[in-house]
């Protein structure tokens, strides 16, 4: 998957010591830019946002 902006850039993902495992940090990497991705999606006014009195915020769910 391509992103406009990326957190980790394919170049910046290390070499695995053991590349039978070399997945495992790919994976990691395209995990933080799906995140990121999805989180630079939300405006301010968004982060208070609580869908039910006992649920936690956007914001509240962010930090966690």
């Amino acid at each position: 998957m391509r992103y406009d902006q990326t957190a980790i850039d394919d170049r910046e993902v290390p070499r695995a010591a053991v590349p039978l495992v070399q997945h495992t940090l790919d994976i990691y990497a395209s995990e933080v830019n799906k995140v990121a991705s999805v989180w630079r999606t939300f405006r301010p006014g968004d982060l208070e946002f609580r869908p039910h009195q006992r649920s936690m915020t956007v914001l509240e769910v962010f930090r966690h």
